[in-house]
């Protein structure tokens, strides 16, 4: 990641290494960043997952209402039953 976030310079491996190993106490993201991130990510993917759920039972029911005759309801008579 600190490649990527950092790809305008150019880097030797040393240094990569380096940065790696001291990663953690140099907090390069700020304190507390990760934890923040995880969270909204997770959040991200509950909601995500209620939409997905909410789309399929929509398509169950669109389904599912295409098969209900015209008439139900009315005795079977359509709309010449009126």
């Amino acid at each position: 990641m600190f490649r990527v976030m950092n790809s305008q310079y150019d880097l030797d491996a040393a240094y990569l290494s380096c940065v790696g190993d001291h990663a953690a106490r140099l907090e390069p993201f700020g304190a507390g960043v990760p934890e923040k991130v995880s969270a909204s990510v997770h959040g991200a993917m509950v909601a995500a997952r209620a939409v997905a759920e909410a789309l399929r039972s929509g398509a169950h029911f669109a389904d599912a209402f295409k098969t209900v005759r015209r008439g139900w309801g009315r005795g079977g008579k359509g709309r010449e039953g009126c």
